[in-house]
């Protein structure tokens, strides 16, 4: 007897690094699960739209900063990987700060920490009632960018840091060798307003934390050591990269941003609704317990979601290996026929 194969493959291409799940002390319940109100999470991302090349050099007089005209397109770029992360949150709605004219400098600092008790800054209060009332915001997320240390320089003397003061190049010489880095400067603080059982900031303090940056690539006596990011010649001008000179580097800084969440921590309430809420979708395709399903992805995160939407759903996962090669392609296909219920 013939039966209708259900399928779906997730084709989500984005790599993420693995998740950890973590406990807490909320018990999930199943009822009215998808009643639950919208969590609206305001951002801000308050970030240059150009690169910066900080050098130090063997004396203060050879230290410099240049700012680059080159449109390496980063804050639009880390606005994408936020959304697309908050939005793995269930029931999350992020929400652009900037569309509503609210500007950084109103929500930085908007609270602080007196014995142990979170309180609105002083000068803060309209700003706070506006992000409560008018947007109904369960939490806001701000990333700056901001001057911060590179590397910690230690020697016979002691210890020194020297600071990156924009994101793209921060560079380190002594007399005829020049490291390379890829300047990270970014600092990201986490807001919450009302109480809510979202995780949002589990990598963040080490990533504000952080006291030292990639180094990407050498040069000795002006010749490029061999490296990973396509760097092969020493810049005709070191104070005037040329657009393609100065390409090489957007490339580590691109990597350090899809990092950033590479170790996510999920507490079981979050994993729970996340998954109810793909088997929400699963079922409203019309997938039912005794189906299988082809789980089809690079991305951990959704990985786990789906896989455990479909043993709510008594739904059976398939996981296959993503790859793009012939052989990938056939050992899909074979699966594909191979299963029977549906």
């Amino acid at each position: 007897m013939f039966k209708q194969l259900q399928i779906i493959i997730f084709t989500l291409f984005v790599v993420t690094g693995c998740t950890k799940i973590v406990q807490n002390d909320i018990t999930p319940t199943t009822a009215n699960i998808y009643n639950h109100t919208t969590k609206k999470i305001g951002y801000i991302i308050n970030v240059s739209p150009y690169p910066t090349h900080t050098h130090i050099g063997t004396t203060n007089l050879t230290n410099f900063t240049k700012e680059y005209k080159y449109d390496w397109k980063i804050p639009s770029y880390i606005e994408q990987e936020l959304v697309k992360n908050l939005k793995r949150l269930a029931y999350v709605t992020p929400i652009n700060l900037k569309r509503y004219n609210i500007k950084a400098d109103e929500v930085n600092g908007l609270l602080k920490n007196i014995n142990g008790k979170w309180v609105i800054r002083r000068g803060k209060a309209d700003t706070y009632k506006n992000l409560i009332n008018r947007l109904g915001l369960s939490a806001v997320i701000v990333i700056n960018e901001a001057p911060k240390v590179a590397i910690n320089d230690c020697g016979i003397l002691g210890c020194k840091e020297y600071k990156a003061q924009g994101y793209g190049l921060f560079t380190k010489g002594f007399i005829n060798t020049i490291d390379f880095y890829s300047a990270t400067p970014f600092w990201i603080h986490i807001y919450k307003l009302k109480r809510t059982p979202i995780s949002l900031d589990p990598q963040i303090v080490n990533i504000n934390g952080s006291k030292s940056m990639t180094k990407v690539a050498i040069s000795k006596n002006y010749q490029i050591l061999p490296n990973k990011i396509g760097l092969r010649a020493y810049p005709k001008e070191f104070k005037n990269f040329t657009r393609e000179e100065f390409a090489p580097f957007r490339l580590p800084l691109i990597s350090y941003i899809d990092g950033i969440d590479k170790e996510t921590e999920i507490s079981y309430f979050d994993l729970y609704n996340r998954a109810l809420s793909v088997l929400h979708q699963l079922q409203a395709k019309g997938l039912k317990p005794g189906d299988e399903l082809i789980i089809f992805t690079k991305d951990n995160i959704a990985f786990i979601d789906v896989f455990w939407a479909c043993l709510f759903g008594g739904i059976v996962p398939v996981p296959v290996a993503v790859g793009i090669s012939d052989e990938h392609r056939s050992k899909l296909f074979k699966i594909f026929n191979k299963l029977e219920n549906g």
